[in-house]
């Protein structure tokens, strides 16, 4: 744990770096390491606050590419803090990319679906769509009852992706 401390405050430094190139070499760095706990969390806040396209970039490639299952938690709980819909969008997306088993969690992608903007509720639908094959019919009708709680507040596109994704829990 200690290491983990360690490197958790050398990512965190590295990530500081005004050279946006450094900063690209650092995450690209991050692939060849064991992952710690909180390398995903400081990702995220940096892909939330960044305008350079190119750090957003390596940030999205690296969680795409994350393999590690024990992530998924920590991949969750970035989640479901108040980050900008791009970047929810962005964590949302590289669940279902990276091939993990997301399943558990598929009340927590209920509520950005039912939450969030349009690309958001694509990103959830995909996760989701992913997983039902392992969710069972209480979780199934849980996340129905969810989705259909915001419908007033839906866009046509979004209110076409919920009637999509009811039929393919019911």
């Amino acid at each position: 744990m200690k290491e983990d401390k360690k490197k958790y405050s050398e990512l965190a430094v590295s990530l500081k770096n005004k050279n946006f190139s450094s900063v690209v070499d650092t995450i690209s760095a991050l692939r060849r390491q064991q992952p710690f706990a909180g390398a995903v969390s400081l990702l995220a806040e940096m892909y939330n606050t960044t305008r350079h396209d190119i750090i957003k970039g390596a940030i999205r490639s690296f969680m795409n590419d994350i393999k590690e299952k024990g992530v998924r938690e920590e991949v969750v709980g970035e989640l479901k803090k108040k980050h900008k819909a791009e970047t929810i969008e962005m964590i949302a997306s590289s669940c279902w990319q990276s091939g993990l088993d997301y399943s558990g969690y598929a009340l927590v992608f209920a509520g950005l679906f039912a939450e969030g903007e349009y690309q958001v509720a694509l990103e959830c639908y995909t996760v989701l769509e992913e997983s039902m094959n392992r969710l069972d019919r209480d979780t199934r009708d849980e996340i129905i009852k969810i989705v259909r709680g915001k419908r007033e507040k839906y866009s046509n596109e979004k209110s076409a992706l919920m009637l999509d994704l009811i039929g393919m829990l019911a």
